[in-house]
């Protein structure tokens, strides 16, 4: 699962933020199509995760 978790982040992360590797809590929102609220309510606070990060969070 975390294969296929972390292909669908990374495409949508490269398709919204093309050539980034970091993304702090409002573009991680966005490519997980929730609010920041969500994001803060979920997964706490941090300054920046890269793709791997928000697939392992997600499994």
């Amino acid at each position: 699962m975390y294969h296929d978790t972390l292909s669908s982040v990374r495409a949508r992360a490269t398709e919204l933020f093309p050539g980034e590797l970091l993304f702090g809590p409002t573009k991680v929102a966005k490519i997980l199509g929730r609010s920041r609220a969500w994001v803060y309510r979920h997964y706490g606070s941090f300054n920046s995760m890269t793709v791997e990060q928000i697939a392992s969070l997600i499994c």
